[in-house]
């Protein structure tokens, strides 16, 4: 394998949404908030947020749905649904007289689909915070 370069494969999924967030390992929780603020406040034609991760970044969206629902006064209702996701790798010649492999794999997958509750409401907190940053 030493003549291959990896190519990491990638769910085949449709093209995002604008209320679809997607959580890796490298994006922070805090990244993954302000989006979700933006959704939930300014967006109000927004009723449901759908949260996507794949395999060591489960844990980030259950920890950033967790704490979503908290900053919001447990006025949001989570789903969540688990599935396995095959996905493709290839590995990539570094010469042209070699073909290109494919290796399959499978990886855990999370969806959570965040919804407002029937009584929703900004907590004041979040008025003013969201206030500040209208105005900067």
């Amino acid at each position: 394998m030493d003549n291959y370069e990896f190519v990491k494969g990638f769910p085949n999924h449709l093209s995002p949404k604008r209320n679809d967030i997607y959580v890796s390992s490298k994006r922070s929780v805090k990244s993954l908030l302000k989006r979700a603020d933006k959704l939930l406040i300014e967006e109000t034609k927004v009723k449901q947020i759908n949260v996507f991760a794949l395999g060591n970044a489960i844990n980030k969206a259950i920890d950033f749905a967790l704490d979503l629902q908290e900053k919001y006064c447990h006025q949001l209702k989570l789903t969540t649904s688990t599935s396995t996701v095959e996905l493709f790798d290839e590995y990539q010649p570094k010469t042209e007289d070699q073909e290109p492999i494919t290796q399959k794999r499978y990886n855990s997958a999370i969806h959570i689909k965040i919804t407002r509750k029937y009584n929703f409401q900004i907590p004041q907190n979040q008025q003013t915070n969201t206030s500040q940053n209208t105005r900067k």
